[in-house]
């Protein structure tokens, strides 16, 4: 069985707080995962939101962040959910490198970059951004390749997502199938995809080569039990999508 994190951030603050756009479903999202999931027997370990969740929590220690502790950190869990605003990380000359997510309070920085982090180096297995621009198309392995060390799949979206209250059950529906054993990456293109509102979902697996990329992709489930690649082992990335 799986064990769970989940954080989301709704409530921004004015300057010189941590200003963005107030948004109104991100609990209802990763709240609706943990919940499902701990429905199936697996067991939720903490849930943080707004001035609570800190980017700290997925922050890398060797950077100054605190993603180990027991008590939030990403990596001391399997499966994440992390709802919020995010976009990409450009470099001087306008190219995605990486990903950002928003938080609301500033206990050090308002904004996590994947960059400051090593996600799977302990238990971490899956991850979910329920953000806009989580996983660009066409190229979204070279926002992520940088911080996959034993990360097996990450979810997300290409674009915006929704914030909406005809959209607020994709967490849990996700988090239903995953819990069950269902296919990670076809239950969450499943659960998070939205004609009528544009959302179109990704998800994203490594493997040491083609092959063992598109099979984990594919396969995949929270009890397939396929081994962990250190970042070095890393041949290939897949992903697929749903538009």
């Amino acid at each position: 069985m799986a064990t769970v994190g989940t954080e989301w951030i709704q409530d921004f603050h004015p300057p010189p707080g941590c200003n963005q756009n107030q948004l109104s479903w991100c609990a209802a999202g990763s709240q609706g995962f943990g919940s499902a999931m701990r429905n199936r027997g697996h067991t939720w370990n903490f849930d943080w939101g707004d001035d609570n969740a800190w980017e700290t929590d997925w922050r890398d220690p060797s950077k100054g962040g605190d993603s180990g502790n027991t008590q939030g950190g990403c990596n001391s869990v399997n499966f994440t959910y992390l709802s919020t605003h995010g976009g990409p990380v450009k470099d001087d000359a306008g190219n995605n490198i990486g990903f950002l997510a928003c938080f609301s309070a500033q206990h050090q920085r308002c904004n996590w970059s994947n960059t400051t982090s090593i996600l799977g180096q302990s238990v971490q297995r899956w991850t979910v951004m329920d953000t806009c621009e989580a996983l660009d198309l066409p190229s979204p392995w070279v926002e992520w390749w940088p911080c996959y060390f034993g990360l097996h799949e990450v979810f997300g979206f290409t674009g915006t997502s929704s914030d909406a209250w005809w959209t607020h059950w994709r967490g849990s529906d996700f988090g239903d199938a995953a819990g069950r054993g269902s296919v990670l990456s076809s239950s969450w293109l499943g659960a998070a995809y939205s004609f009528w509102l544009g959302d179109h979902p990704v998800a994203m697996s490594c493997g040491v080569n083609q092959a063992d990329g598109m099979n984990r992709l594919f396969n995949e489930t929270v009890f397939s039990g396929f081994p962990d690649l250190a970042h070095n082992q890393i041949g290939w990335f897949q992903w697929t999508w749903r538009s």
